[in-house]
């Protein structure tokens, strides 16, 4: 009965939204992850609560049970022992929350009869702990410092972090290096143990948010720089070194919120890491950003994006910008800063005229078209759509069918079916015939078109007249030479 009681007891507190909120939004989503990667292991529920293994760097042991009504924790992680409810505790809740055929139930009597020796506890180690002298502990953790370098990495940054004179930031950069520079390749397995290495130090700096807030924007800018060249050297298919990414990103802007930088200092700083950045870092900063920057700082990005925009910007433009191999992926960085620029301030012109500087493909005109048309100017969308046809003919079918159903709108029947008619005579294939069958059926007209594809397609398949043989060919038929001023007809 008292056992039915704590299981109720657990029930009613271990909940989805409970682990959610004692975890945090980031260690709830990590746990999730655990237990869809079937990490827990060993799972147990007994009367006291819950008991299980967790896979991570290394076998976590975690513990789950009710005191008083409160959900309690326990796990020997290095977050766990700093009492902070880690994904280690979110992946045994959801794993007994969602598979339940995996939950090994010890009873009382069955403790009884079969004695299970339970793995030790956080509170014994505590315990024992506390019975030691002060040279035997500091022994201790003198030795395990120096022989596992993860754990060093988590002691030198802990005292780094509360240094009498400050922040120790060359000790942070250096934990920065030496958790995300890669030195040789990582296959996709290792990958997940890197990211590891990275969030710990993460886990470090996001503690220093509120005391030190300018700290944390240099600390986050300096793994942002290190982490874009190291993604070159690892297969991140799991995604888990764009969300480290992503993750100092945000930090970055909450410190930014608590300590406001200078609008022109933050704008150079944004600027030339969305500029340099081989994997999007800060890209769409002006707006993102938009509110701390102000008017001063959006004016300096315009500044800063405009000289780079004339210094990037080759002499010839158009088409021939393209074959000559000027542009660059620089280059495209800087067109979507001023594009967002004008963007914010509704100066459509401005949109066009950056647009116009690469009118190297057909959807760039198609752009352009759905720019006016979206500002209500139908006249400049059609001319733009017409120039772009003209310019790649059916290389681009979105592009046709804006212009198609241009020409619709304004009654321009004839000359729309003319596009679709170019359109399948330009590639006869059962899809462009069945697009010629749907714009004829639009109109009502669909027996006269079908009338002349088919006629067209019989014309295509009769074989081509061919000159009367000479008295040298019929001479080459029969094994001998053959005149040289056949050869390119028979390639043909």
């Amino acid at each position: 009965m008292a056992s039915k009681r704590r299981k109720d007891a657990l029930q009613a507190v271990l909940t989805r939204e409970t682990l959610q909120t004692f975890a945090g939004d980031r260690y709830f989503a990590r746990g999730e992850d655990y237990e869809r990667r079937s990490l827990v292991h060993d799972l147990y529920q007994e009367e006291e609560g819950l008991t299980a293994w967790v896979r991570g760097t290394e076998d976590y042991y975690v513990e789950l049970w009710v005191e008083e009504g409160d959900l309690q924790s326990s796990c020997n992680c290095p977050l766990g022992v700093d009492d902070i409810f880690c994904k280690h505790c979110v992946a045994v809740g959801l794993t007994w929350l969602n598979h339940p055929e995996q939950v090994k139930v010890r009873s009382s009597g069955q403790s009884a009869q079969q004695p299970v020796q339970k793995p030790v506890t956080m509170q014994e180690v505590q315990h024992y702990l506390e019975q030691q002298d002060r040279s035997t502990l500091m022994k201790w953790i003198i030795d395990r410092i120096q022989q596992d370098p993860d754990w060093k990495r988590q002691v030198f940054l802990k005292v780094a972090a509360h240094r009498s004179g400050g922040v120790d930031m060359v000790t942070f950069r250096r934990s920065l290096r030496d958790a995300i520079v890669v030195r040789g390749y990582l296959e996709w397995n290792e990958v997940y143990y890197y990211a590891e290495r990275i969030g710990v130090v993460y886990d470090s700096i996001q503690a220093l948010l509120p005391q030190y807030p300018q700290n944390v924007i240099d600390l986050c800018e300096a793994a942002i720089s290190l982490l874009g060249p190291a993604m070159n050297s690892i297969d991140d298919s799991s995604g888990d070194v764009g969300s480290c990414l992503e993750e100092f990103q945000n930090l970055h802007y909450q410190a930014c919120e608590l300590a406001p930088p200078d609008p022109v200092t933050l704008a150079n700083r944004l600027f030339n890491i969305e500029i340099e950045s081989e994997f999007g870092s800060f890209a769409n900063a002006a707006d993102i950003y938009a509110d701390l920057l102000g008017k001063t700082g959006l004016a300096c990005y315009q500044t800063l994006a405009e000289a780079k925009w004339q210094e990037l910007v080759p002499q010839t433009s158009g088409r021939s910008a393209q074959r000559s191999g000027e542009w660059n992926y620089q280059r495209s960085k800087v067109q979507r800063i001023l594009e967002t620029l004008a963007r914010r301030r509704n100066d459509l012109e401005a949109i066009v005229a950056i647009k116009q500087q690469d009118l190297s493909n057909a959807y760039a005109y198609l752009e352009i078209a759905q720019l006016y048309q979206a500002d209500g100017q139908a006249d400049r969308a059609l001319a733009w759509a017409e120039s772009g046809v003209k310019a790649f003919g059916q290389t681009h079918p979105r592009l046709r069918d804006f212009l198609i159903e241009e020409y619709h709108q304004r009654d321009r029947i004839a000359e729309a079916m003319e596009l679709v008619w170019s359109s399948f005579t330009h590639v006869p294939t059962l899809q462009s015939y069945q697009y010629l069958k749907q714009q004829a059926d639009r109109i009502k007209q669909w027996q006269h078109w079908r009338e002349q594809a088919i006629a067209w397609i019989r014309q295509q398949l009769e074989p081509a007249p061919q000159p009367a043989p000479t008295r040298q060919t019929r001479r080459s038929a029969k094994g001998r030479s053959i005149a040289p001023s056949m050869l390119p007809s028979m390639a043909s």
